[in-house]
């Protein structure tokens, strides 16, 4: 499979745009190409941090790519899979199953999940809550039709930005997908607008500082994520948006060590938020000179440690019997 073959006619037609959040045309260029090569800026916003693709493909040959050849980009097929759902279930019920029995308080009757793949995760909440409707929109049709069949959901096909579903709900799921949106604030606001009055807003989604430990930022800036959200630049925007932090987990390293670089992890933001009050959470906002520094320190890491990383996570066959003898020891 060639991705950059696949990929590559999306960026025939290119737009400019201001920064999502805050509205200005002020920014700094962070690189020139992307994870498949193509040639797409990342920046950051020199008034509130945000980093986002600029110029990036227009809305229509987005809307075109999400539909026909994200999936078989990424993974090299758009059918839904048992291999991506069993992933998708386990994650949910390892690092936010626990989080949500703490964070939502109260039995849900209807749950959505916006962006819903193969619905692993859906699978994991309607087992959590057993008496919740559950509701799923997925752009991909193959994706949609898959997780019909493994949850009992009712699914929709489509994006958000052009879904009016009528109604409201208790729990919103929005995992792994708010960087793939053309409209982060909007879609954050229509999220809101559909939470019921005690609703909860579940958001998951990568922090780019983490993995520029062990890749260059070349390959973590990429053409399916027009936006990239780190810890200091999420809690922002949620609290520009309106929404009340309830709860926040993350694991972001600080100058690892190279012994400390063979366990490195690339752990997902977990943020659990209620509909509040612009400003609610009183956050600072973001200095592009201080998220600049966090990139170059720690591609700076990368460079020095990176080779213990990649070494150690190697999958050729003495590798994997060494981890699997630290693990038994329990010093893995």
């Amino acid at each position: 499979m060639d991705e950059v073959n696949i990929l590559k006619k999306y960026i025939a037609e290119m737009e400019s745009l201001p920064c999502n959040l805050c509205g200005k045309n002020e920014t700094q260029i962070i690189c020139g190409k992307e994870r498949f090569g193509l040639d797409i800026n990342t920046v950051v916003c020199k008034n509130c941090g945000l980093i986002y693709l600029n110029p990036r493909p227009a809305k229509g040959q987005y809307e075109e790519m999400n539909r026909a050849d994200y999936r078989i980009a990424v993974d090299g097929t758009d059918a839904g899979n048992n291999k991506l759902f069993q992933n998708q279930y386990n994650y949910f019920f390892k690092n936010a199953a626990l989080l949500c029995r703490k964070n939502i308080g109260f039995q849900p009757q209807s749950i959505l999940d916006v962006g819903c793949s193969c619905g692993g995760a859906l699978k994991c909440l309607g087992e959590i809550y057993p008496s919740a409707k559950l509701y799923g929109l997925e752009p991909i049709v193959k994706h949609a039709e898959y997780t019909k069949e493994k949850t009992g959901a009712e699914v929709y096909t489509g994006i958000l930005e052009n879904w009016n579903p009528g109604k409201k709900f208790d729990v919103i799921l929005f995992s792994k997908a708010l960087n793939h949106t053309l409209d982060p604030r909007g879609n954050l606001e229509k999220i809101k607008s559909l939470l019921s009055e005690r609703g909860v807003l579940i958001l998951i989604i990568h922090d780019p500082m983490n993995p520029l430990l062990a890749y260059p930022i070349e390959y973590v800036s990429e053409i399916l994520h027009p936006f990239m959200f780190y810890r200091e630049s999420i809690k922002y925007f949620l609290d520009q948006v309106g929404f009340n932090i309830i709860n926040y987990r993350d694991g972001r390293y600080v100058s690892p060590s190279g012994r400390e670089m063979r366990k490195l992890k690339f752990p997902k933001m977990i943020i659990f938020a209620r509909s509040g009050r612009i400003g609610s959470n009183k956050t600072v906002k973001p200095n592009y000179l201080e998220t600049l520094k966090m990139i170059a320190d720690n591609s700076s890491i990368r460079l020095k440690y990176g080779h213990i990383y990649h070494r150690w996570q190697s999958p050729n066959l003495a590798m994997r019997f060494y981890r699997k003898g630290l693990k038994m020891i329990g010093l893995w």
